[in-house]
């Protein structure tokens, strides 16, 4: 699922989980990584859709927009300053 840009894949198939096949399991096994590979989830895959964007709702994560937000208040806070700059100007002219 893609929220931010509205696309999503279906994938329709079956699973079954592998626990005594010690060649599959070797070959899962990350050298750098001491831990041992127990069990293997196998999938068939029989379909997939790429399916239509209308009820994904758009979701973006937080880290793209925080940025933009941050502009956007500093932008606030230097029109704020200007804008009581230039009431006090008036108030004293």
């Amino acid at each position: 699922m893609d929220y931010a840009n509205s696309q999503r894949v279906k994938v329709w198939g079956t699973a079954r989980v592998v626990d005594d096949d010690a060649d599959l399991l070797d070959q899962l096994r990350d050298p750098d990584y001491p831990a041992k590979v127990e069990r293997a989830i196998v999938f068939t895959v029989e379909g997939w859709d790429i399916n239509c964007p209308q009820h994904i709702h758009k979701r973006i994560p937080q880290r793209q927009f925080t940025p933009l937000i941050e502009k956007l208040q500093g932008r606030i806070a230097d029109l704020e300053s200007q804008l009581a700059q230039a009431l006090a100007k008036k108030a004293t002219s």
